[in-house]
């Protein structure tokens, strides 16, 4: 429908320019709300009006490469929506290669892939390596669906004029027939996604899977067959981990593994990595250093402006966030060993950090009392969450990436839906500021802690208590095994525990004189734990 109806918008269109109605054509667009692209598009269907899908093999590597060339080159200020067109060309590419049976659409896919973090999408093309796999359901679900893309006006003008000098009819028409461009006043910083043929989002929904609380039943995990993840670290190394995992029960306590930090003067936070082979910390002078276990050696980081107070690591690995004093987030890579975004948006300081578990999605809150949701593609805040009343000191993404979880210097903790962007959930117990939030038990059991040791596990289907734990100390850790068969919690008084499902205490584990900053357990099951070493007092 949606399709058709831009056929028909552009006809109309050409028609009343072609008769010089040059009146009507105005008021046919403004009352018809005509948008930006398919302006363009009539613009050049003069020039492509007989233009077909190439059967010349050297047009498809061409048309691609000398697009990718274009968008990386053009300006700093559209480069980022430009970009965004390059997976769609390369998807769609590729499947007319497929479609019309040419014997490299292989190498055209193993050349150019590798450029692109949608991973799932991906998988799901490398599988539509003939004609007539392109007639399954996965098939149909590209060729039938449309691409959107946020895009700017002189970004999509800029684009148009391109096309237009070098005469690409093959990247035309593949633009024309599989993308839907919505054109925006300024830059966007959204990845593209597919529509079907009413021209709703297919994939907004399952990016987060947003949905509300089930009135019966356990929180849903829907499957994310189409969300968009980055490239993981080791993919082998954790299948293997995973396939080797330690059963934990009751009476079998978990291996530790506990880093302390000596010269470590002025660390405020830090986190470990899923695997466990690196460790990361955010110091008072504005600097972060981390520690790869394996190859032994350290990395120094510099961006802040002022004390760093919350680092996370990215669920790959590849990838780690820090946000501090000055109220920025910081995305760093690991490849390139540099900060490859900077995200403004909190007013004072940001004491919280947690990535989703696809690591396409992170969380931050801060000093201005809001939490955000960012996404590791874009420079702008995807949901921005107010309602505390004082600082946000924890966040925590739903393991199906349905919900945000906050905590608050303001004693309560609170449950935002993504996709309406409202609470659904507030819980008041503690009586003092909450540090510490921990989803358990496939997201339907939320752990949170406090300052005062008070330990509270919360049913998120009743929104009740179902057990608390007096622990001692500020609780500032928590981390739940694979099988969300135990717990594990961390303190500023220099104790680690191990906690069963119904709260009892099995294993209390003191330090001399390290606190438990950062916690977790890997994917083999291991609990690896860190701390500075403190001053004798």
């Amino acid at each position: 429908m949606i399709m058709e109806r831009k056929e028909a918008e552009q006809g109309v269109l050409s028609f009343l320019k072609s008769k010089g109605y040059l009146s009507a054509c105005n008021a046919l667009k403004a009352e018809a709300h005509i948008s930006v692209a398919i302006e363009c598009a009539i613009r050049l269907e003069h020039i492509f009006s007989t233009a077909q899908t190439a059967t010349v093999v050297s047009n498809y590597f061409e048309n691609y490469q000398r697009l990718q060339t274009w968008a990386d080159r053009t300006l700093p200020k559209y480069r980022p929506d430009l970009q965004r067109l390059l997976f769609p060309a390369f998807a769609f590419l590729y499947l007319e290669m497929v479609r019309h049976s040419l014997s490299e659409a292989q190498n055209f896919f193993l050349q150019f892939s590798g450029e692109h973090a949608y991973k799932e999408d991906l998988g799901l093309l490398a599988t539509l390596n003939s004609a007539r796999k392109l007639e399954s359901e996965a098939g149909r679900f590209f060729l039938e669906n449309m691409m959107r893309i946020k895009i700017s006006k002189c970004a999509l003008q800029l684009l148009m004029s391109f096309i237009e000098s070098e005469g690409f009819s093959l990247m035309y028409w593949v633009v024309s027939k599989y993308v839907d461009f919505e054109v925006t006043a300024e830059t966007s910083g959204s990845k593209a996604v597919l529509l079907d043929k009413e021209g709703r989002d297919i994939r907004n929904s399952e990016h987060l899977n947003l949905l509300p609380f089930p009135e019966e039943g356990r929180v849903r995990r829907e499957a994310k067959t189409w969300t968009p993840r980055l490239f993981t670290v080791a993919e082998a190394r954790r299948e293997e981990d995973e396939q080797n995992r330690l059963t934990l029960s009751e009476m079998q306590p978990p291996p530790v593994c506990f880093h302390t930090l000596y010269d470590a003067e002025g660390l405020l936070c830090a986190d470990v990595s899923e695997d466990g082979s690196s460790l990361v910390g955010g110091f008072e002078d504005s600097s972060l250093r981390l520690w790869d276990l394996r190859q032994s050696t350290t990395l120094c980081f510099r961006g802040h402006s002022g004390s760093v107070f919350a680092v996370k690591f990215s669920p790959c690995g590849r990838l780690f966030v820090s946000g501090g004093e000055d109220g920025c987030v910081r995305l760093w890579s690991l490849l390139s060993t540099s900060a490859v975004a900077v995200l403004k948006g909190h007013v004072f300081s940001v004491w919280a950090l947690a990535f989703s578990p696809q690591g396409f999605y992170f969380a931050s809150g801060g000093a201005d009392c809001s939490a955000r949701v960012w996404s590791t593609d874009g420079v702008q805040a995807v949901r921005v969450f107010i309602g505390h009343l004082s600082d946000v000191t924890a966040v925590r993404l739903h393991p199906a990436s349905q919900y945000l979880a906050s905590a608050s210097a303001d004693k309560t903790v609170r449950v935002w839906d993504l996709d309406i962007g409202q609470c659904v959930r507030l819980l008041a117990g503690h009586c003092m500021p909450v540090r510490v939030l921990e989803f358990a038990w496939g997201g339907r059991w939320l752990l949170s802690g406090d300052e005062g040791g008070l330990l509270c596990m919360w049913d998120m289907q009743e929104s009740s208590v179902q057990w608390t734990r007096q622990l001692e100390g500020a609780l500032v850790s928590a981390s739940a095994s694979h099988e969300d068969t135990l717990l594990s919690i961390g303190s500023e008084a220099n104790h680690l525990w191990v906690l069963s499902p119904k709260g009892a205490v099995l294993f209390d584990c003191p330090t001399k004189r390290t606190p438990v900053l950062a916690l977790t357990f890997t994917w083999l099951n291991l609990l690896v734990a860190m701390g500075p070493m403190t001053a004798t007092t």
